[in-house]
Order: C-alpha cells, then structure tokens, then sequence
C-alpha cells in the first residue's frame, strides 16, 4: 500500500511523484485511519517535552497538537530510528 493522500495533510507528493514515474497502476482504495502515539522515555512527563522528531507527513499531520504544545518539529527520514535514538 502506497500512501497518497491525507484527511488533514493533504497530498503525499513523493507518492504522487513516484505513481506518475513508475506509471504503476492503481487497483483499488482503502481508506485507513492513522492514530499518532508520542512517545518518550519512561518517566517523562509530557510538559518536559521541547522537541519531537519524526517523519515531515507525521509532522504535519500533527501540527496543531505540536504548535499548541509549543514543541520544536524535528524533521527525520526514519520515525522508528528516532526513538531507538531516544533511548541511546
């Protein structure tokens, strides 16, 4: 499955890019619903967080919630190797 477009995101133009270059067809939808998680090391408390990284649709998918947070947006090409990061 290919990501292409999000509810509040938009459009996922590295997919849209690569659909268009590839001319791979498309077969069939399926809309899914993505649950974020913020995770952090065990302790912390959510008011001691400054930054969060995590992939840039991830990011902006959850810019409201980091804005209103006052949380620095970290972009990063892996979201799984950034909290293997976390706890090193």
């Amino acid at each position: 499955m290919l990501p292409i477009e999000n509810s509040i995101a938009g459009t996922v133009v590295d997919s849209y890019e690569e659909l268009i270059v590839s001319r791979i067809p498309i077969l069939s939808e399926y809309m899914y619903k993505i649950t974020h998680s913020l995770i952090g090391l065990k302790g912390t408390k959510i008011l001691d967080i400054s930054e969060v990284h995590s992939h840039p649709q991830a990011l902006q998918q959850c810019k409201t919630f980091l804005n209103e947070m006052g949380y620095k947006a970290v972009p990063v090409v892996d979201t799984g190797g950034s909290v293997y990061n976390l706890k090193k």
